[in-house]
């Protein structure tokens, strides 16, 4: 007998900023994916709630060709919808989406509303337990709900093994119930490209935001002591956005950047400095390393269990001195062809394809109650 049809919903509202990186892009390249590989039996209902950008989706090409994919916009004021979920228990999905027929939802973006069919939840990282002023609209948000919420939902995925063991541990869930399932390589990141002489060679590139588990002024800090070491040292500063910065004077500030401007500012550097504390995946290192560019970063986190073999890694917490000591260290060696191509394959490896099928998978079991 023919399987049923399967409607997963799919909430992609981090995903209409242009400008969205992180978690955005997660929710983007993933959906990407299922709604091209997916099975016939599996249809989605993608709803996007965003006061700016929502209708913009309803141009992007990918939601426009998929016959299975449904869009659902609204604009509804973001805090207040949070503010109603965790403190009214509405509005429910099924009233959002104007749909009981979902078999499954899947909150990309960490953010879980009240739903009666089951509920499957991707939750990046646990930064925000150690933020000592989280937001109130994000790390506020997760600290005040998970506790409850988590339990409650029929699957936790996590993009790595560190992520999936914090948070059983941090809420106690049962191995089963926390499935690692790593994301993918950006597109942008997969052709081999060349260099561009539109832009600078940069012998050192930061990629870093203003959040606090980034440390940027550890970045800039280390940046300030390369430059001091190295008179003429070149050094840019990629992901900041807009805004005051730390970076020091000569320091070149890149604003948030397309993936295909990005993967050319990879290119251009000798090395890739990240000095965050803690990574629930680790995009700029498989960005870096797929570019054959070495990053320097710290031996922690899903850092380690990405990269072990490929980066270079500080050890312990690392302060600026030893990652301007590892970076220089770096400079100084010879390129090693043969490295950088193990990194290229290793990076490579990393498909979204594969991510979409094991969420297929999830989706199944969740809506089968099993």
């Amino acid at each position: 007998m023919a399987r049923s049809t399967l409607l997963v919903g799919y909430d992609a509202s981090s995903a209409a900023d242009p400008r969205a990186t992180g978690v955005g892009r997660y929710t983007r390249e993933l959906l990407r994916a299922l709604l091209a590989t997916a099975p016939p039996d599996v249809e989605f209902l993608v709803f996007v709630n965003s006061m700016r950008h929502g209708e913009r989706l309803r141009r992007w090409s990918v939601l426009e060709e998929a016959p299975n994919a449904r869009l659902v916009v609204r604009r509804l004021p973001g805090p207040v919808l949070l503010e109603c979920w965790k403190r009214l228990g509405g509005p429910r999905w099924e009233v959002l989406s104007g749909t009981r027929r979902c078999g499954v939802l899947h909150s990309p973006a960490m953010y879980l509303p009240p739903a009666d069919c089951p509920r499957v939840v991707t939750v990046h990282d646990l930064g925000f337990l150690r933020e000592a002023r989280p937001a109130a609209l994000a790390g506020g948000y997760f600290r005040d709900t998970f506790p409850a919420e988590l339990p409650r939902c029929a699957a936790v995925v996590t993009p790595s093994e560190f992520t999936a063991e914090a948070v059983r541990r941090e809420y106690g869930l049962a191995r089963e119930r926390v499935h690692a399932v790593p994301s993918g390589l950006p597109g942008a990141f997969l052709a081999r490209g060349g260099k561009d002489a539109r832009y600078c060679r940069w012998d050192v590139l930061g990629v870093t935001a203003p959040v606090e588990r980034k440390r940027p002024e550890v970045l800039a800090e280390a940046l300030g002591r390369m430059m001091a070491a190295r008179p003429g040292l070149r050094a840019a500063v990629a992901g900041w956005g807009d805004g005051p910065h730390p970076f020091p004077e000569g320091v070149h500030v890149y604003p948030r950047l397309p993936d295909v401007e990005l993967a050319l500012l990879y290119r251009m550097a000798g090395v890739v400095v990240l000095t965050s504390r803690e990574e629930g995946f680790g995009f700029p290192l498989l960005e870096s390393l797929a570019c054959g560019t070495p990053v320097v970063c710290g031996r922690h986190s899903a850092l380690a269990e990405i990269g072990e073999g490929f980066a270079a890694f500080v050890e312990g917490d690392g302060g600026a001195e030893e990652y301007a000591a590892q970076a220089l260290e770096v400079l100084d060696r010879r390129v090693d062809g043969t490295q950088a191509a193990a990194g290229r394959r290793h990076a490579l490896s990393f498909r979204w394809e594969n991510t979409a099928a094991r969420m297929v998978e999830i989706y199944r079991q969740a809506a089968e109650g099993t």
